[in-house]
């Protein structure tokens, strides 16, 4: 295999012309082959025998050189190369050529048609690692388009595994992970999904990554909360006994165990459980407020989620209690968290004035409203609801 390390990676410029160099006569003067018996293109090169010859002139090859096995090995390994880095690799149709194209130059070196897929993915996986890996390091660098490029490829090998042809490889999991991940954020939810469902089920065919997987499970909660697709969510909490499961792993309180739980109880208020989410959120804030701190920002987050449903259940007093506590925990470090510090705040005049307590409603709210203004602007969508609620009196 052409190995790169992360600090000095090979182009593929630079990765065509070692795997040339691996074979004798190919664009340099013949010397004695390396031994690298242990490669997929070394074994390629032993076995090729003389049939080459005319697929050498199908592809107008044949010239003044002369055809031999190590040129049509090179070809072979090139093809996917160039598959992966070329501007219509995202094409379906493309795709199907390069396939079909590598495929008949596999039968031009081997015995049969089974022997010619087990080359392709071979070879994809001897290459396609290098090639993705690379091009990861390239955006390390802030090399400009490599970014698109690294997408490119990690699709072609990712399509080229769900058709049979290549093995699922360790990079390709990371890649398309962060990959994941930057559709989430773009937001791009649907596509997001979709990536960590093929995540998923690459990952449960493994027995030696059980975690990696919990963790795609994870992940794919959280694209199908901002969806809002709660059936499919309690259906797959249920089926996966993702809860147990993650907790088991990584602990109930750990931030996967926690968010699961706030996902849990969103599907169960949606599904017109509200009790069983009230429930759920009161249990997991005790464990928060036990295992991370009252003042911890994963324990603020369930305290807001639970002061919510409190709300929504009628229980205004209670939820009370909860928000003015969460205005008097952030507010001495206010500057640094604004936005939840004023979402506490509105939290809390919304509730007064929910419970027709006006004139409290309208102080707390009027003297938080210059700091939202200087800190979140006054088009903010929080500046304007205190700026509403400082004046309110229905």
């Amino acid at each position: 295999m052409i190995e790169t390390t992360p600090h000095s990676p090979a182009t593929p410029a630079e990765l065509h012309q070692a795997l040339c160099e691996s074979f004798v006569g190919i664009g340099m003067p013949e010397r004695p082959a390396p031994k690298r018996t242990s490669t997929v293109l070394r074994r390629l090169h032993d076995d090729a025998g003389e049939r080459v010859a005319d697929m050498l002139t199908e592809l107008g090859l044949d010239g003044s050189s002369t055809p031999d096995p190590a040129r049509a090995t090179a070809l072979i390994a090139l093809l996917v190369d160039v598959s992966a880095l070329g501007d219509d690799a995202r094409d379906a149709v493309a795709l199907d050529d390069a396939i079909a194209s590598f495929r008949r130059l596999a039968g031009a070196v081997t015995e049969s048609t089974e022997q010619a897929g087990r080359l392709i993915g071979a070879v994809v996986d001897e290459l396609m690692p290098s090639a993705l890996s690379w091009w990861r390091f390239q955006v390390e660098l802030e090399v400009p388009g490599a970014s698109e490029r690294t997408e490119i490829v990690r699709s072609v090998w990712s399509e080229l595994a769900a058709r049979g042809v290549a093995s699922v490889g360790e990079v390709l999991i990371e890649v398309s992970i962060e990959q994941a991940m930057i559709l989430r954020h773009r937001p791009d939810l649907r596509g997001s999904l979709a990536l960590v469902e093929r995540i998923e089920g690459w990952l449960a065919q493994r027995d030696d990554r059980h975690e990696q997987l919990l963790k795609a499970r994870f992940h794919w909660m959280i694209g199908a909360e901002g969806l809002a697709e709660f059936d499919r969510i309690a259906e797959r909490l249920d089926r996966w006994a993702l809860i147990a499961e993650c907790d088991a792993a990584f602990g109930p309180t750990h931030q996967i165990g926690v968010e699961l739980r706030l996902i849990a109880a969103e599907a169960a208020a949606e599904h017109d459980r509200p009790d069983e989410a009230l429930a759920l959120l009161r249990d997991t804030l005790w464990q928060c407020e036990c295992d991370r701190g009252p003042t911890d920002d994963l324990t603020n987050r369930v305290r807001r989620a639970t002061t919510v449903q409190l709300a929504m259940n009628d229980e205004v007093d209670e939820a009370l209690v909860f928000a003015r506590f969460a205005v008097a925990n952030l507010e001495p470090r206010r500057e640094m968290v604004p936005r939840p510090f004023v979402s506490a705040v509105e939290d809390a005049a919304s509730l007064l004035r929910s419970a027709e307590r006006f004139d409290e409603c309208n102080v707390l709210a009027r003297r938080w409203y210059p700091f939202a203004c200087d800190y979140l602007g006054p088009r903010d969508d929080l500046t304007t609801g205190l700026e509403y609620l400082a004046e309110c009196r229905d």
